[in-house]
């Protein structure tokens, strides 16, 4: 069981297990930035795990579409593909690590096990809180006709 609260000075607590955490309540550019290089990252390390699958005209051509993406920010937080990465574990346990304090990246992927539902309130409401233009877009084409 877990309890989440908010503090006045802008961060919420988790707390579970006897632990407190304390939670960042904004997206700041540093995390946003990191999660580019991140997502990134991964989509290069994916290209090379399927090194084989190519012939070197075909992965040039490959990794070149891979650094356009990144410059025209393809890879970004507030992208379709970074949406999409943050509803995946890897995505919130990403974001987790670098939202909630005292926490280690090895130990964050268990918090969002132990209090799924509280982690996704805490990224909700940092999200809303961070990017309230995104998210009222967001409402206003899901209740367009």
């Amino acid at each position: 069981m877990s309890v989440l609260t908010t503090l006045a000075g802008g961060h919420y607590t988790l707390t579970t297990g006897g632990k407190t955490y304390r939670v960042k309540a904004l997206i700041d550019q540093q995390i946003q930035a990191d999660f580019a290089r991140w997502h990134f990252e991964r989509a290069v390390e994916d290209l090379r795990a399927a090194r084989a699958l190519y012939t070197d005209a075909e992965f040039d051509r490959e990794r070149e579409k891979l650094r356009s993406g990144f410059r025209t920010g393809l890879y970004d937080f507030k992208s379709a593909r970074g949406a999409e990465l943050l509803g995946t574990l890897p995505g919130m346990g990403f974001l987790c690590a670098r939202l909630i304090e005292g926490v280690h990246e090895n130990e964050v992927l268990e918090l969002i096990a132990t209090c799924q539902g509280d982690v996704s309130e805490i990224l909700k409401a940092v999200i809303q809180d961070s990017f309230p233009e995104t998210m009222k877009l967001a409402e206003q084409k899901k209740t367009a006709p």
